[in-house]
């Protein structure tokens, strides 16, 4: 159990391929982050290059206290707290190959 009081919890994207063949990934960027948020497992949704250093994805992310996703599939937005009632927004993007993020910026 976390600090508050809430359980863990896992969930699984489902992606159904588009009627041109591709493969949508406009939810993989906001569940990755929301994985990473809420504490669940969120290695799966990483690339194999990115899953060994997946103990530094959350360092690197810090302490954000919400995710807004974005007219862009592979950006999100992190809200981190800066002091009472004063928040930041930062960017943050993710690349993805053949379903796993390869590659974050922020």
């Amino acid at each position: 159990m976390f600090e508050t009081g809430a359980n863990r919890t896992n969930f699984s994207l489902l992606l159904n391929p588009q009627e041109d063949g591709s493969s949508p990934h406009g939810l993989l960027a906001y569940a990755f982050f929301e994985s990473v948020l809420i504490g669940a497992d969120y290695s799966r949704f990483l690339g194999e290059e990115l899953k060994s250093k997946s103990t530094f994805v959350k360092k690197f992310l810090g302490a954000f206290e919400a995710v807004l996703p974005t007219e862009k599939e592979n950006v999100c937005h992190l809200v981190y707290k800066k002091s009472e009632r004063l928040y930041e927004v930062k960017p943050f993007t993710v690349e993805i190959q053949e379903e796993k993020i390869t590659d974050l910026k922020g």
